[in-house]
């Protein structure tokens, strides 16, 4: 193992074999390398672009060749077990669709998985610095309005805590003023050609642009600190008006999604040119559709405002919890004996209460453990991004009357206006009489926040007086930048935060487009005694739709537990939110599966037709 130095925290880079090596010198290769120098350096790993990409095509021709046998075999036993055999077997189709559909996206999965490391890294950074960016532009000017070289506030941040992505910017630029030369200016667009946030590297081409043309420094970087902010309540707008296209989008497709399933397994039954073999609906019923929810969860992830926050232990819980929760629900099956009517797909109306019951309760307890964490943790670290503008405020107002900070947060700690920040303020006054440094102080209050913001605001102080720049106007400057961004955000958070109602509202609309249809056109069947229905297709299709409206049942269960994720990401950025969605989720759809067959239409009794 080779380690990257530079930064704060060296990068562990694995070497890679001479037979992983042996596309360098091909064209493809080095034509891959052109694409991926400048995503290496964005994602910060000090990798050889020509070697990264002949590691990429030596595993997409492996994966590819694998791809292509395992699709293989899958046809193979098609053709033999199915199309070819005299005695046909649709349950080979359980086996071979999915071998044939693995094989095929295996080279895309693989490319995928590749590629994830360095986009990963790359969006992580964006996200970080276009969160960081509006803040720092404020103490960027603040710098320029004393008289500061900005290589010295760069070299300064290149230790802060507060800017932990522009930091690593932060040391680039230090180092390369050091080492390469050039000055401050060709430090700032180098580092700026490789910044992934266009917000980042627009405010550091501004500054270099004032420079060289003579324009008035502090006045044109006043005026783009103030575009910035107007890019970002543009940014809210767009995302808020794009997630809830994205929820309606949900409703239509879920709603849909399911009628045409139960339209195709209607016309499988009746008509014998559109048979489809009952195991592939299955598949599609309980695997396809509610897997496509983590679709809408990352398309939502993609598309809404996000800041850097730490990874919450809910989600290793939930790993835990997850397979705890599938085991139970098979023991329960087991017991209830519901466990093979499921695996062979022969249950019908009368097996779909207790086994419902059974998937339920599994799911629930998969749940439960994460949801209390995420209540725990959001609970006690979060909710102080309200506050921190007031905090900010007193602090600055308090220097201006000749106050220390220390005796502003002891009269500060008691007032009903600073709200749960009051716990904070304890905690760091408290650290304080044990003799403990007023920059540790703010540090540790920062550690007990979750919210991005106030964290970094606190860290911010703590920086100023590490390195002398606490003053009325610096602090100022900084709160009235963060209230600007606050007030963006909370207008953002109150726009999505009725789009919650959307995945509810299409759980319903195909629990009653599946569940309850299917369980009153089966109760018509069952009631007719016309002649029709006692031979052919129609005789077919009364033995196929209970099997069918039991497989739609699960599918529905299983569909809003996953759907609970996507409710999370919406209402409050976090998919761990869901963790409380998932519950509700799935005990709703689980009644409405056991008292659909009670809610079914009402058909006329009658051996005629009627008109």
């Amino acid at each position: 193992m080779a380690k990257r130095k530079g930064g704060n925290t060296p990068e562990i880079i694995p070497r890679r074999s001479s037979t992983e090596l042996i596309f360098r010198n091909t064209s493809l290769a080095k034509s891959l390398a052109k694409g991926y120098e400048i995503k290496l350096k964005q994602a910060g790993l000090s990798i050889d672009p020509l070697s990264y990409a002949s590691t990429m095509l030596f595993y997409l021709i492996i994966g590819s060749v694998s791809g292509v046998a395992i699709a293989a075999v899958g046809i193979a036993l098609i053709f033999k077990f199915y199309i070819l055999a005299i005695v046909k077997n649709p349950k080979i189709i359980i086996i071979a669709l999915p071998l044939i559909l693995f094989g095929m996206l295996m080279p895309i999965i693989l490319y995928l998985a590749l590629n994830a490391n360095i986009s990963e890294k790359i969006d992580k950074l964006k996200v970080g610095l276009d969160s960081e960016t509006p803040i720092f532009s404020a103490v960027f000017l603040v710098y320029i309005r004393s008289g500061l070289n900005p290589g010295y506030l760069f070299e300064q941040l290149a230790e802060s805590k507060a800017f932990n992505n522009i930091r690593k910017f932060s040391s680039y630029i230090t180092k390369r003023v050091k080492y390469v030369g050039g000055g401050i200016e060709e430090a700032l667009l180098s580092a700026g050609t490789i910044s992934p946030s266009k917000t980042f590297r627009d405010l550091l081409f501004t500054y270099v642009t004032a420079i060289r043309t003579g324009a008035p420094v502090v006045n044109t970087l006043a005026a783009k600190a103030q575009d910035i902010l107007k890019d970002f309540e543009v940014l809210t707008e767009k995302a808020a008006d794009n997630l809830s296209g994205l929820a309606e989008g949900y409703v239509i497709y879920l709603s849909s999604g399911y009628i045409f399933f139960f339209l195709a397994a209607i016309m499988s039954g009746l008509f014998p040119t559109f048979k489809i073999p009952l195991p592939v609906l299955a598949i599609l019923a309980i695997f396809v559709i509610p897997m496509a929810n983590f679709v809408f969860t990352f398309w939502a992830d993609k598309i809404q405002v996000k800041f850097p926050e730490e990874t919450m232990k809910a989600y290793k819980i939930f790993f835990i919890s997850f397979p705890v929760g599938i085991a139970v629900t098979i023991v329960l099956l087991a017991l209830t004996k519901q466990l093979l009517p499921l695996i062979t797909l022969t249950g019908g109306l009368n097996n779909i209460n207790l086994t419902s019951i059974d998937i339920a309760v599994g799911l629930i307890i998969a749940s439960i453990p994460p949801y209390i964490e995420t209540k725990k943790e959001l609970g006690s670290r979060s909710g102080y991004n309200e506050y921190i503008v007031r905090f900010l405020r007193a602090i600055g107002e308090g220097l201006r009357a000749g106050l220390s900070p220390q005796s502003v947060m002891e009269r500060l700690r008691d007032a009903s206006e600073m709200g749960k920040f009051r716990t904070i303020l304890s905690e760091v006054t408290a650290i304080l009489m044990f003799g403990v440094s007023l920059k540790d102080a703010f540090k540790i209050g920062a550690s007990k926040i979750r919210d991005f913001t106030a964290k970094v605001a606190m860290v911010s102080l703590a920086d100023m007086l590490e390195i002398g720049s606490m003053t009325p106007d610096t602090i100022e400057s900084i709160a009235e930048q963060i209230d600007t961004q606050l007030s963006s955000e909370k207008r953002y958070r109150e726009k999505i935060k009725i789009l919650i109602i959307s995945p509810y509202l299409a759980i319903f609309l195909s629990l009653f487009a599946s569940v309850v249809l299917g369980a009153s056109i089966v109760k018509l069947f069952s009631v007719t005694t016309l002649p029709a229905f006692s031979y052919g297709n129609l005789e077919q299709a009364i033995i196929e739709l209970p099997r069918i409206t039991y497989v739609i049942g699960i599918s529905s269960i299983i569909n809003a537990f996953f759907a609970g994720f996507f409710v999370g990401k919406l209402q409050t950025g976090k998919t761990a939110s869901g963790f409380l969605h998932c519950i509700i989720l799935t005990v709703i759809s689980t009644v409405m599966v056991i008292i659909a067959p009670h809610l079914t239409l009402v058909f006329p009794h009658t051996s005629t037709p009627t008109i």
